[in-house]
């Protein structure tokens, strides 16, 4: 296994990017300290929700091959397949594109890497370090904070990951079944048409059985 810094070398040696550096200003604005709080402010309200479902408890306790066992290749090239072309990077700089021209020797210290986070659960730090830029609300004053609307950039690395673990969790979910037979959206196979002929359906049968 490799460390995270030493897999990020081979990754620039291969890619030879330049880095490019996002403006911190904003049009027409002057930034002052109190609009930069008020900005922070509305990015971290003071309280959040705490009562989070242990995933333990839907894994049932104990170890399953949904926790141990290592993603694999077939994985990686089709989250790598997955992934939209013209998306921002993060604060590493490296685009989806870069991932996918990446060769096959690369992409496997990638796996590595990636099987080794899975396993220790130590997510590194510029994964975890976001990129926010402000975007101006149409039509809103250009000195309020309140006037603008946070885009976040997170590594485009990071989120490959993601995507491997979120393949697995809904295949894992899909198959015990723990979605409503109601629940169309986010869910692959469906869309809101379904919801629609089911209504349709639902008025129809009350018709038949005048209830």
């Amino acid at each position: 296994m490799f460390p995270v810094s030493m897999v990020y070398q081979f990754l620039w040696k291969y890619l030879h990017k330049r880095h490019r550096t996002a403006s911190t200003s904003v049009t027409g604005t002057t930034i002052t300290t109190s609009w930069i709080q008020d900005f922070h402010q509305s990015l971290t309200p003071p309280t959040v929700l705490q009562n989070r479902q242990d995933i333990a408890l839907l894994l049932e306790g104990g170890s399953t091959w949904f926790e141990t066992l290592d993603f694999t290749n077939a994985e990686l090239h089709y989250a790598l397949q997955s992934i939209k072309h013209n998306t921002t990077p993060g604060v590493d700089a490296i685009t989806y594109n870069h991932l996918r021209d990446l060769p096959s020797d690369i992409l496997d210290l990638l796996l590595d890497e990636f099987n080794r986070i899975w396993h220790t659960s130590h997510i590194p730090t510029i994964w975890k370090t976001h990129l926010v830029v402000p975007i101006k609300k149409p039509h809103k004053p250009v000195g309020l904070a309140t006037s603008y609307r946070p885009i976040t950039l997170t590594s485009c690395v990071g989120k490959i990951l993601e995507k491997l673990l979120l393949a697995r969790l809904e295949w894992w979910v899909e198959h015990h079944q723990l979605f409503p037979p109601s629940m169309t959206g986010f869910r692959k196979g469906y869309n809101t048409m379904d919801s629609v002929a089911n209504l349709v359906i639902d008025i129809w049968n009350a018709f038949q059985h005048r209830e």
